[in-house]
């Protein structure tokens, strides 16, 4: 296990605890550990903790991070493509198609 990813949950934890935010350099470091290694488990074990003492043992964590990438030439055909669509728009089922 990594002594600074350890550190960094730690510090982590703490500061959560305290109400602060966590910078965005920090976050980056936390996702890129590996999801099967060691350091996640810690990690995720100091996220189980912070949220325990948080919600006095009655809530949890759950969360999703997704990440687009699209080449720059795509991205122009797909803002194209958007004008071409027809500016109406039928509520079918409860869902905008």
């Amino acid at each position: 296990m990594s002594q600074r990813i350890r550190d960094l949950a730690d510090r982590c934890k703490e500061e959560c605890l305290a109400g602060r935010d966590q910078g965005k350099a920090t976050v980056v470091e936390l996702l890129s550990v590996d999801p099967r290694s060691e350091d996640a488990l810690y990690i995720r074990s100091a996220a189980n903790d912070v949220t325990r003492a948080v919600t006095g043992r009655r809530g949890w964590v759950t969360f999703s991070i997704g990440v687009d990438f699209v080449r720059e030439d795509a991205s122009r055909w797909l803002h194209d493509e958007r004008e071409r669509r027809p500016r109406h728009r039928r509520r079918l089922g409860g869902t905008m198609r």
